[in-house]
């Protein structure tokens, strides 16, 4: 029964098979923890969730007024030209500023608009600023708002005091500059929403060149910027889909120990004295050894069995007979050589 049993099984090393009984154990540990703790409670999901957008939104409107002059009959120049600097009076500027919400809150917000020298020099190819001067044209504080706010202002901005200006601090200094006068919007708003605190600060960009013979302009006339307050949430969940996973690896688990353990056998790695024996008699007489596959039929022959193998060579050279072989099972210790003529089989059995 042991014979018939391990040719149905397969043969493994006894390494190999305790390293695959102790992954399977490890993972069934594992699977059946998070079996149970995914059946008695909840998982934990934290989540970034949109509470709050708002969006800046920006336009800029302006007109060149020109000094009384020979050359250019027009009193007015319109937007996005190139000017000569000593024939601008004033720039006449419209300002249209709107913050918009996603909902309502208590807003709180200042604004102002502001006149900006900025003036540098170059020295080796590298600009170092060397004079900033701000000119407050306007300021409103403290105001408020549920949703939306909206601002619309409309300034006149005396180029040419802020030209002259550039103009003397290049004479006096005798240094060379590179100037621009930038009209700035700054709004600030503040809120709260939830526990959240939001601030905005928003900044126009646009400028024009001072000192110089012409006048260029830079910027942007219309913007928009729109920003996303996120807040962690905290979600929880039913873990069915980690049940059924972790069910399927507890089942792959236990029919990995019971394959190993029912299907397989450990195979030694032994060279005894038959193998070692088997091997050399193998080897040195193949050429009168012939292997069976099925038992030797032997029914109806005087059996003489031989002492050693060396008296079954010379029977069979004087009988001029065949050396059968024959293994009972490869996993046992024996070896049966056989010389049979005349109803007599001569055998000699190795163990």
């Amino acid at each position: 029964m042991e014979k018939k049993s391990k040719k149905s099984r397969i043969k493994l090393q006894k390494s190999t098979r305790a390293i695959i009984i102790v992954i399977a154990l490890v993972v069934f540990a594992f699977s059946s923890a998070k079996v149970l703790s995914a059946m008695f409670g909840k998982e934990e999901l934290k989540l970034e969730k949109e509470v709050y957008n708002y969006t800046n939104s920006y336009n800029l409107k302006y007109d060149v007024n020109i000094k009384d002059n020979d050359f250019i009959e027009e009193s007015v120049l319109p937007m996005n030209q190139t000017y000569v600097s000593d024939l601008v009076k004033s720039l006449d500027m419209e300002m249209k500023y709107q913050y918009a919400a996603s909902e309502e809150s208590d807003i709180r917000y200042d604004y102002k608009i502001d006149a900006v020298i900025v003036a540098s020099h170059s020295d080796d190819g590298t600009p170092y600023e060397v004079w900033n001067k701000t000119y407050n044209l306007k300021e409103v504080k403290d105001k408020m708002a549920k949703k939306n706010i909206y601002i619309n202002e409309d300034i006149n901005v005396d180029y040419a005091k802020y030209h002259e200006e550039v103009k003397a601090f290049k004479q006096e200094m005798g240094m060379a500059l590179d100037a621009k006068l930038y009209i700035r919007l700054t709004v600030d708003t503040k809120t709260k929403i939830g526990e959240e605190n939001v601030e905005n600060k928003y900044a126009s960009n646009f400028s024009i060149s001072l000192g110089e013979k012409i006048s260029k302009v830079d910027g942007k006339i219309e913007d928009m910027d729109q920003k996303f307050v996120t807040a962690e949430t905290t979600v929880k969940t039913k873990q069915s889909g980690t049940i059924v996973w972790n069910v399927i690896l507890l089942i792959i688990s236990m029919y990995a120990v019971y394959y190993v353990r029912n299907k397989t056998y450990i195979a030694y790695n032994i060279r005894n004295d038959f193998k070692l024996e088997l091997n050399r008699i193998l080897k040195s007489c193949q050429d009168r050894i012939v292997v069976v596959k099925n038992k030797v039929e032997i029914e109806g022959n005087d059996i003489i069995d031989v002492k050693s193998f060396v008296e079954l060579i010379k029977l069979s050279e004087e009988l001029f007979k065949p050396i059968l072989y024959w293994s009972p099972d490869e996993e046992e210790d024996e070896a049966q050589f056989y010389v049979i003529s005349n109803k007599i089989a001569y055998r000699y059995i190795l163990k």
